[in-house]
């Protein structure tokens, strides 16, 4: 039904029953499951040759590590206990991003009813791990991390749940504030940000790129971002000039990322 690009000589697929599954090069499956549990989500293969999976245990989607040979890579136990310590199971993640530079970001599977906020704060902690599991770094109280993991420049989209987002570091500081509708990565060091319906776009430092003035905008691509002024579509460059006028009723996504690591498509392949 549907295929991912290749991340070196894996790639995740879904077959026509709509269950995922992880192939060679060649095309033949090689990893179809973890243990009894059917594989309902196959994220990139890291440079470490780990895949961040969905599997579907009893009762809900949890996320492991496991390597080319669908073994166990990473312990999912050395995550500590956060509050209260009630929690259904050690064995699998509630969340578990791709390596990149040897690190990841996870929260630990916990009880349906700890997901809420209980006296001013979340009870579960999005931990920075290494390859071995252990934890480098923690995000701010609060805060979840967006499944994508760390982009080129390792920085991570994270959200305070209730519709506003940020970026945060490798060391888990935040680098941009959680303030904005939407962010998604294009090309480099630029992102996509939407703020009270408009679009604009900054750079990893948070400093401004072009204005959140248009109406609909197209992540960067080789240079140029498609931009709505609502009434056509123009394009702008990297210092936020118009060098394409605004002519075009409509521009299309053609780009793919060849990371598969959520950087947005643009308009220019």
């Amino acid at each position: 039904k549907s295929a991912g690009v290749f991340n070196g000589d894996y790639a995740a697929v879904k077959d026509k029953y709509g269950d995922s599954l992880i192939i060679d090069r060649e095309g033949n499956v090689v990893i179809e499951n973890y243990g009894l549990f059917p594989i309902s989500y196959v994220g990139r293969e890291s440079e470490d040759g780990i895949f961040n999976i969905g599997a579907n245990v009893p009762y809900d989607q949890k996320y492991v590590y496991i390597d080319t040979e669908g073994n166990e890579a990473v312990n999912s136990q050395n995550v500590p206990v956060t509050y209260y310590g009630l929690y259904s199971t050690t064995l699998y993640y509630e969340l578990a991003t791709p390596f990149r530079n040897g690190k990841a970001v996870v929260m630990r599977a916990t009880n349906a009813a700890l997901k809420v906020k209980d006296m001013g704060y979340y009870s579960e902690i999005a931990y920075i791990i290494d390859t071995e599991g252990s934890c480098v770094a923690k995000l701010p109280q609060g805060l979840d991390a967006d499944l994508a993991g760390f982009d080129e420049n390792m920085l991570i989209i994270v959200t305070d749940g209730e519709g506003l987002y940020g970026l945060a570091d490798e060391e888990g500081a935040l680098v941009i504030p959680v303030e904005y509708d939407s962010i998604a990565h294009c090309e480099g060091t630029a992102y996509l940000v939407e703020k009270d319906g408009l679009y604009g776009f900054i750079n990893r430092k948070g400093e401004t790129v072009a204005e959140c003035i248009y109406e609909d905008a197209l992540p960067f691509s080789e240079g140029r971002a498609a931009v709505y002024n609502g009434d056509a579509w123009g394009f702008i460059d990297r210092n936020g000039d118009v060098v394409i006028d605004f002519q075009f009723d409509d521009v299309a996504s053609l780009n793919i990322s060849e990371y598969g690591d959520g950087t947005a498509s643009g308009a220019f392949s």
